[in-house]
């Protein structure tokens, strides 16, 4: 992300540029991510940060103040934000998308490896302490 950043902070984009480059590709990035490993709160708390740095002063050594609330940054562009996709909200969609391809796609083999190690619980649902974190997620 910072290379990405230092890349494009040296050329002087427009605060609209900025917003286009966050969510073409700095956003993009973590998503990826997101939809198929679980990445730590504190991960995605530093990504915001960065994305929050480069949009108000477009790079990462200057220290401006953010002109708006990062709330309502995130918000759609029809709701009067700057359509900036939340992480932690992505985190939770890509999330219950797992689960609800976990249910809805019983014949796959990646479901039946899931279901012949971790079926045989009382609730379908349930993790334990020492499971993989791929179950962890999908639960």
């Amino acid at each position: 992300m910072r290379g990405r950043i230092f890349l494009w902070g040296t050329r002087n984009l427009s605060r609209a540029g900025r917003v286009t480059f966050i969510n073409s590709v700095l956003t993009s990035i973590p998503i990826f991510s997101l939809s198929h490993t679980f990445v730590p709160d504190n991960v995605l708390v530093e990504i915001e940060k960065l994305i929050r740095r480069f949009l108000w002063s477009g790079n990462l050594t200057l220290n401006v103040a953010h002109l708006v609330a990062w709330e309502h940054v995130t918000k759609p562009k029809n709701a009067g934000g700057l359509g900036i996709h939340c992480l932690e909200e992505w985190r939770s969609i890509l999330m219950a998308k797992l689960a609800s391809n976990f249910l809805s796609n019983a014949d796959t083999l990646w479901v039946k490896c899931f279901q012949d190690k971790y079926g045989n619980r009382e609730t379908i649902f349930s993790n334990k302490r020492c499971d993989s974190w791929a179950w962890k997620l999908i639960c």
